[in-house]
């Protein structure tokens, strides 16, 4: 499968764990941009999708499995009710049903760069195992710090590390 977009400059940094820290602390966008020499706008959308992926893990849920989920249900839906026109439809209703299946088809193909529905399932599976590694991070704290730690060594993983990290110890607010 083809990969969305290209990671973050701001999370294949070598002191990304730096800047991490400064986010947390509730430095300026401004300031970290000349102490890091990176530019506020990367700053902000790296903090955005980690802010997303922390979210997600907290609530154990997946948009993008979720819409991949759906958009094969429709499918099914849309191939049985093709099916069913084809041995009780009219012309123009069995033309319908051809084209709401294709075009969903179509859209799991281009837009997702899915080209076989398995991918749902392998989502899916990827999306229980997120929530049973949160469950023990919250569950064992301390023997969870070394799978944290190995999943940091992975740049395009750092947002998860990062919210896995939270899980154990929470943000502070009015500081």
């Amino acid at each position: 499968m083809a990969k969305l977009g290209r990671p973050s400059s701001i999370a294949t940094r070598s002191d990304v764990n730096s800047i991490i820290l400064d986010l947390d602390a509730g430095i300026a966008y401004e300031r970290l941009s000349t102490k890091y020499g990176v530019s506020t706008s990367a700053l902000s959308r790296f903090n955005l999708a980690r802010n997303a992926v922390e979210e997600n893990v907290q609530s154990g849920r997946n948009p993008v499995t979720d819409v991949v989920s759906r958009l094969v249900e429709a499918a099914d839906d849309a191939q049985s009710l093709r099916r069913h026109t084809a041995l009780t439809g009219a012309p123009l209703s069995r033309a319908r049903s051809i084209k709401a299946e294709a075009d969903i088809l179509l859209n799991l193909v281009d837009r997702l760069g899915i080209t076989d529905t398995s991918i749902a399932d392998v989502m899916r599976d990827a999306e229980s195992i997120m929530n049973a590694t949160a469950e023990f991070v919250r569950e064992h704290p301390s023997s969870a710090l070394p799978l944290i730690e190995s999943i940091a060594k992975h740049p395009e993983l750092a947002p998860l590390a990062d919210a896995l990290r939270r899980l154990i110890s929470p943000r502070r607010t009015g500081s």
